[in-house]
């Protein structure tokens, strides 16, 4: 709009330009013939009349001019206004310009950050959905390790039970042992349930998991401990707490080899993990801190585990309360 103005402008400065030259020329011509003496009365009086039109003339350009002068100085005022409002506008549309790129700058860096960290985001859910199939499969695996356990378990108390309420046969290893304990040289003269507190280790070593409730953060779960493990060196002699009959020996899940031995009074120690090589047999009378095998090992390093429990009428018993205190 200001360069269309500007045109304008330049056009009637143009036109007016041109009128004053036609003037000048006149004004020239009229001034050149006019001092010429040697003219005949005729022409002169034609000069005479000629220079009256001329002057008629004149005056209306001169008034043309005046007048397109002043509608000219009117008009370039107008236009200069408008330039004035039209440059105000547009320094405020500058501005407003500059105020949108600001926006639009900052919009983009915004969006930078938000894609960067959508980014980030997207990649930590990657690794979350990954780290869920990863535990998801850990959980599958520990609830079947959970399964096992308890189905051992569910075994074991269900074989110890079953080998503990054969009455027929513990009245048998009652009978005999008191028929052993009355051939020794040298009797005892305590029961079984008069050693609370007193009785040796089965195995030097140190306790590293207690009887009763055990809870598994892994497995979520809490398992019945019915003796305690002591940890020892590989391939510790075990040996018996007391005296009495080999009742059994047998293998029971999720314990290993076990030895069962019957001290009379309805009291039974159990000794499980055992190895292989066991010294005794079922039915044997074994003597008070007699060696009845080693202690089994299933790992790579030096260190066995003896899983040790005492039983009383079917019903396990906490063995540390029967143990001499260290």
């Amino acid at each position: 709009e200001i360069e269309k103005q500007k045109k304008k402008i330049r056009k009637k400065e143009q036109t007016l330009s041109e009128i004053a030259k036609e003037l000048d020329i006149r004004i020239q011509n009229t001034y050149s013939s006019g001092t010429k003496n040697n003219l005949k009365i005729e022409d002169k009086k034609y000069l005479i009349n000629y220079y009256h039109f001329i002057e008629e003339e004149d005056k209306k350009l001169h008034k043309k001019y005046r007048t397109q002068k002043k509608e000219l100085e009117e008009f370039k005022k107008e236009l200069y206004e408008q330039k004035s409002e039209l440059q105000n506008e547009l320094e405020s549309k500058k501005k407003k310009l500059n105020i949108v790129s600001n926006k639009k700058r900052d919009l983009i860096a915004e969006k930078k950050k938000k894609d960067t960290f959508l980014s980030r985001l997207n990649n930590q859910k990657e690794k979350l959905v990954a780290d869920k199939e990863k535990e998801d499969t850990l959980l599958s695996s520990l609830n079947n390790q959970k399964e096992e356990i308890e189905t051992d378990i569910e075994k074991a108390e269900s074989l110890i039970n079953d080998l503990l309420n054969d009455k027929k046969k513990n009245e048998e290893i009652k009978k005999e042992l008191i028929e052993k304990r009355r051939q020794q040289t040298e009797l005892i003269a305590k029961n079984f349930k008069e050693l609370k507190g007193k009785l040796k280790w089965p195995v030097r070593g140190k306790i590293i998991k207690k009887f009763g409730k055990e809870i598994n953060p892994e497995l979520i779960t809490t398992t019945e401990n019915v003796g305690i493990e002591i940890e020892c060196a590989k391939g510790s002699p075990v040996m018996t707490v007391m005296d009495g009959i080999v009742s059994n020996i047998t293998f029971i899940p999720g314990i290993g080899n076990s030895i069962l031995i019957n001290h009379g009074d309805d009291y039974t120690s159990i000794y499980s993990n055992m190895d292989d090589l066991i010294y005794i047999s079922e039915g044997q009378y074994v003597d008070n801190n007699f060696q009845i095998g080693t202690v089994g090992n299933d790992s790579n390093d030096n260190k066995g585990v003896l899983n040790f429990s005492i039983w009383y009428k079917g019903v396990a018993v906490n063995p540390e309360n029967w143990i001499i205190k260290k």
